[in-house]
């Protein structure tokens, strides 16, 4: 989307202030059915777009694009608040961390190509007055799918190896008017591995992930497996169990927390 000149001039009050430079901030909402370790501590640097239009939505310009706003700098942009014309209105798109995703303005869409579990991207929305002229606060809503494992309680005693998710799209498309995710590809496997010794008979599960993988919300397909490697007392032979995940959904902004009971 290419730039446009905006409209009004600073003789009808659009003279800039610099202590009203647009200045944001961070409020990021807890994943729904669980909360991911440390959600309070945002990224250090989000990605932002500003669009000017009238009140009924229809579009006047653009005031900046796809703009770097770091937490070093507060959150603080260069540009200004603009004057109170009558009807005004800035439309905000961000997201975060910066280079998170691939905005396609003209198809109103965010890409993540190549998703590495690793990163919770955030986005949000936001219209306000033109001359709204306070620190603007946007609230992020997480844009993936939280995933953890645990080992069920009343599994008997083992050592866990490994737990992967094979076969789950890593490049997908976000509508931003929409609110979900389309054209999967690029299937990927996601691996935790480490040695965790479960005891049976502990009143509570024994956790693997600390962090959990973020993944692109999606419907499952008869391709994504769950193979998880282990050993048991006694034994050095690596036992593989493999179950198919085919037609579980990953909602948007969810924490899903996998639960193995594995048997004898």
């Amino acid at each position: 989307m290419a730039l446009l000149p905006l409209l009004g001039s600073c003789a009808r009050g659009d003279r800039p202030d610099e202590r009203q430079m647009i200045t944001f901030e961070t409020n990021w909402l807890e994943m729904r059915s669980g909360v991911v370790k440390d959600q309070n501590n945002f990224h250090d640097d989000m990605r932002v777009t500003a669009f000017l239009q009238t009140q009924d939505g229809s579009p006047l310009g653009t005031l900046f694009q796809d703009l770097q706003v770091t937490r070093a700098s507060g959150w603080r942009t260069n540009y200004p608040w603009l004057g109170s014309e009558s009807g005004r209105q800035l439309s905000f798109f961000a997201f975060a961390p910066y280079e998170a995703l691939t905005p396609e303005w003209n198809l109103w869409s965010y890409t993540l190509t190549h998703n590495s579990g690793e990163v919770d991207i955030v986005a949000a929305q936001k219209v306000v007055p033109a001359h709204y002229g306070k620190p603007l606060p946007l609230h992020f809503e997480h844009l993936l799918s939280g995933v953890s494992f645990v080992v069920h309680h009343e599994t008997p005693n083992m050592t866990i190896y490994s737990v992967e998710l094979r076969g789950i799209p890593s490049t997908a498309t976000y509508s931003i008017k929409l609110r979900q995710w389309v054209d999967f590809s690029d299937p990927k496997t996601y691996t935790w591995s480490g040695e965790v010794e479960h005891i049976a008979g502990n009143s509570a599960d024994t956790p693997l992930t600390i962090t959990p993988f973020f993944l692109i919300p999606q419907t499952l397909s008869g391709e994504t497996k769950l193979i998880v490697k282990l050993k048991r007392p006694g034994s050095d032979d690596t036992e593989i169990k493999e179950l198919a995940l085919s037609n579980q959904l990953l909602k948007i902004g969810e924490h899903y927390v996998l639960r193995l009971q594995l048997t004898e």
